[in-house]
């Protein structure tokens, strides 16, 4: 029952983090496609390519999750105030949200760089929301 609530967790994070940050992950995924290296090490404040797309990927992660979810909300707080560095609130982001963003960057590596977050699905003759 707890994987499946992980799983869930996960993929909710996921979703949110692709959805809001969908541009700046290509651009980063991008970026370091071609350096193993970065991809091994990404969110661990990599230095050279990717470095400046890292930066905009963390504030956008930061800002999407400092108020939705309590892990890591300090230091989140802390970087969007400039009073952290980008090395202290990926290091709490990869920790506490390891597998999401495992996810969402290994599927972006896989899709050629590329970010393709889901998108919720609407009943075509009424134009609800399926999820």
């Amino acid at each position: 029952f707890l994987a499946v609530m992980n799983d869930c967790w996960s993929w909710e994070v996921q979703t949110k983090l692709g959805n809001s940050c969908e541009q700046l992950v290509t651009d980063y995924c991008t970026a370091t496609l071609e350096t193993p290296e970065h991809r091994r090490a990404h969110l661990r404040g990599c230095k050279g390519d990717g470095e400046a797309q890292l930066e905009r990927l963390g504030r956008c992660f930061a800002e999407v999750l400092v108020d939705q979810y309590s892990y890591c909300r300090d230091e989140h707080k802390r970087f969007l105030n400039g009073k952290a560095s980008l090395a202290d609130t990926w290091e709490c982001t990869f920790s506490k949200f390891r597998k999401p963003v495992h996810l969402l960057l290994t599927t972006a590596y896989v899709s050629g760089g590329v970010c393709n977050p889901p998108k919720p699905a609407y009943y075509s003759d009424t134009g609800k929301r399926l999820w």
